[in-house]
């Protein structure tokens, strides 16, 4: 079984909990809290042909991949917004116009 500190600060819960969804169909994976600021995340093979270390070093790349686009993902949610309520009441102005047009 391998054995990874995660700091709390620097990667968030959701941030661990997607990283290790992505490994889930070869490794057996745990989460345990050791105190505020650090996660354990305790590892085991399916199979014995998986190399844990191997594993370590990919994990801590969908680490970061994970947290680039959760980082993304929150810096965009104001431009989504924006989006979102452009293409719900873009069309509620365009009918109102037309109908001011027709003088129904």
């Amino acid at each position: 079984m391998k054995k990874i500190i995660i700091n709390k600060v620097k990667y968030s819960l959701r941030v661990v909990l997607s990283t290790a969804f992505v490994f889930l169909d070869n490794f057996y994976i745990f989460l345990k809290e050791i105190d505020t600021e650090n996660i354990e995340v305790q590892v085991d093979s399916k199979n014995n042909s998986q190399n844990l270390e191997e594993f370590e070093e990919e994990f801590k790349d969908e680490l970061k991949n994970a947290k680039l686009r959760q980082d993304v993902f929150e810096n965009n949610r104001q431009n989504r917004e924006v989006m979102i309520y452009t293409a719900l009441y873009a069309k509620d102005d365009d009918t109102k116009s037309d109908i001011k047009k027709n003088g129904n």
